[in-house]
């Protein structure tokens, strides 16, 4: 890729005029060997630069996407919407989350967390794997 080149993920990506004129000038040693090689040379150079830029910014957004897992999200299941409830707990999709808001309407609001296991498609398990999830106000 040559200096404000667009990448292949559409990015445009600007390459430093300093970080080319070094490696041309790394490989203005080699005067045994053709221009044709030293362009191909650089350009290889290039290359496995801009693939190594985003190797080492992977770290970064690796850690922070573990940082978000980590802050569990928490969800009232006496005032949230069925999309809310759906997005917040694992394994609740947007029908069982659609029968919690409605056993909530027809029966008031939840008194304990483990009452939820009442809904018709909330077992053991969903709430063993949510608990920590559900608050009541």
């Amino acid at each position: 890729m040559l200096p404000n080149q667009t990448a292949g993920d559409g990015k445009q990506r600007r390459w430093d005029v300093t970080v080319y004129l070094t490696l041309l000038e790394s490989y203005t040693e080699l005067d045994h060997v053709s221009n044709n090689k030293k362009i191909l040379l650089i350009s290889a150079s290039l290359i496995a630069l801009s693939g190594s830029a985003s190797v080492l910014a992977a770290p970064d957004q690796q850690r922070s996407s573990l940082a978000s897992q980590q802050v569990q999200q928490q969800v009232n299941i006496n005032n949230a919407s069925a999309v809310e409830i759906a997005a917040t707990l694992k394994g609740v999709g947007l029908k069982t989350a659609n029968a919690i808001v409605a056993y909530r309407k027809a029966n008031g609001a939840f008194k304990s967390v483990e009452s939820i296991a009442m809904v018709k498609g909330v077992g053991s398990k969903t709430l063993a794997k949510n608990s920590a999830r559900i608050v009541l106000e």
